[in-house]
């Protein structure tokens, strides 16, 4: 009986280690996907300012597969 508990209280511990970690994984990953976004921004801001429409166009593409991904 003794044995069973603590299994059981193991599992459920493993359970929330395999939940905790994921949802960690996804704010990683969203914050990467922020930070991205944040790089792109400036980058096309300052192409905006002084750089061609074939520049400007590419780093739209870039955003829009690092956004897809994330």
């Amino acid at each position: 009986m003794i044995i069973a508990v603590h299994e059981r209280e193991l599992q459920m511990l493993g359970i929330r280690v395999e939940i905790t970690l994921s949802l960690y994984l996804e704010l990683r990953i969203s914050l990467l996907v922020r930070i991205a976004c944040w790089v792109l921004e400036v980058m096309v801001w300052r192409e905006h300012r002084k750089g061609s429409w074939a520049r400007r166009v590419r780093l739209w593409a870039f955003g829009a597969v690092v956004i897809a991904e994330g």
